[in-house]
């Protein structure tokens, strides 16, 4: 072992995870003897430990139906079953413990001890165009957060106002899929056939394993890569860029026609006061506000909390704000904004009207 233990060695050590979960003797001997030898590391051993069980738990954790309806609970667990979707909402509060990108890394390697994700994915090039199959969508309603197992092990956290196409052939000639909105995707490997994700302007192929991407209609488009290695071909010129951990891709669209260039930029992921990365953190139920202004998250509150926000004043629009929230009623994250700038807002029914 190294001289001074990290949380995310630790996290991916095979030993260290036997320890934790109680797995082989010889392993839970070796760990309590050198915690004894070495009480200096035993904060670090205890923060990966509770992240180990944490995302153990995570990963095997049942959904509770909420319905007393008898015959809607079989109709909706029938779909279930048949559809591989599942509430996100239903994860307990340990979902904390993966809120960092040393979290997040360490759910792909637990995905891929404990459900049997293997290999390296080596494909050549972009995956041949598929037709999407619009009989197979899957969607996220404006409001509500969805967690899905593709058909080929691929774990997807789907966004509000969000919508999955898998092309026709999914997992037997091809691994192509077509987004609108905004998922996180933890990828099977196939070296034989490589996961696609086309959206409005690009193209990704996963190289790796864990990545984001936003592309809702008409918002600047991003693609967040949190673990692993993708490929991006911008579809207006061909470009093709390779997007490394902790790395964002971003390109904007000019209000211009469409022969005008696009913008494209690279950036490195935004971190919050708890070292936790904002891009991902809707898959934690957490909405992240991160010095932007009103105008700039209003579209994504009106997909999270399923409203419609209108400004009366322009000036209400310009005001910056940082905050966190999780689980709290857009009422109480309103009430919370007034602390920081004085503004008005009247909610009527899904409608709110915000003033000076």
């Amino acid at each position: 072992m190294p001289q001074k233990l990290q949380v995310d060695e630790l996290t991916i050590n095979d030993s260290f995870i036997n320890y934790c979960l109680h797995k082989n003797d010889e392993d839970v001997l070796y760990w309590e003897q050198y915690l004894n030898s070495h009480p200096e590391d035993f904060a670090t051993i205890d923060e990966a430990r509770s992240l180990v069980v944490a995302l153990r738990l995570m990963l095997h954790e049942e959904y509770a139906l909420q319905t007393k309806d008898e015959e809607t609970n079989a109709e909706f667990a029938e779909a279930l079953t048949t559809s591989n979707v599942k509430s996100l909402f239903g994860y307990r509060r340990l979902l904390g413990y993966a809120a960092s990108i040393l979290a997040l890394v360490a759910m792909v390697w637990l995905v891929g001890k404990y459900v049997g994700n293997k290999g390296v994915e080596n494909g050549h090039g972009l995956a041949q165009e598929y037709t999407p199959d619009t009989s197979k969508d899957i969607v996220s309603y404006k409001g509500e957060r969805k967690y899905v197992l593709l058909p080929d092990n691929t774990r997807m956290y789907l966004n509000a106002g969000s919508k999955l196409l898998l092309a026709k052939g999914f997992g037997t000639n091809n691994r192509s899929v077509f987004l609108e909105g905004e998922a996180m995707f933890d990828v099977t490997h196939n070296a034989a056939l490589p996961f696609v994700v086309h959206v409005n302007d690009y193209d990704i192929k996963v190289l790796g394993t864990v990545f984001n991407v936003r592309a809702y209609a008409g918002e600047q488009s991003e693609a967040t890569l949190v673990n692993g290695k993708i490929e991006l071909t911008v579809k207006r010129n061909g470009q093709k860029i390779i997007l490394l951990p902790h790395q964002k891709f971003i390109i904007s669209k000019p209000a211009s026609e469409a022969s005008s260039p696009v913008k494209i930029s690279l950036d490195s992921l935004s971190y919050d006061k708890k070292n936790a990365v904002v891009e991902t953190a809707w898959t934690q139920n957490k909405f992240e506000i991160n010095n932007e202004t009103f105008t700039q998250f209003a579209a994504r509150m009106e997909r999270w909390y399923k409203v419609k926000i209108i400004f009366a004043d322009t000036v209400v629009k310009a005001y910056p704000f940082t905050a966190i929230y999780d689980r709290e009623s857009i009422d109480e994250v309103l009430r919370s904004l007034q602390l920081s700038y004085h503004f008005n807002y009247n909610i009527n029914g899904s409608e709110i009207s915000i003033s000076k």
